[in-house]
């Protein structure tokens, strides 16, 4: 009977646990780098010349920098 009278009281507060879920990935640093690529990714998109510019997911690294990089 006792725990039936505390799922009564506590029941109406259920949607607080996901709420508290949510604000928990949002602060945390993974997401905010999700987000923060996907902002860099759609500002770069939108302003530079997609003559000049394209988006890759891949890092391409000059020759000389590599050379320098593994001789270092």
């Amino acid at each position: 009977m006792l725990q039936l009278d505390l799922l009564e009281i506590f029941k109406p507060l259920l949607w607080v646990l996901p709420v508290i879920l949510l604000i928990g990935v949002a602060k945390s640093p993974w997401f905010k780098g999700i987000i923060g690529e996907a902002l860099v990714k759609l500002v770069a998109k939108m302003r530079l010349p997609a003559d000049t510019y394209f988006l890759s997911d891949k890092l391409v690294a000059d020759d000389y920098l590599s050379k320098v990089l593994i001789t270092s």
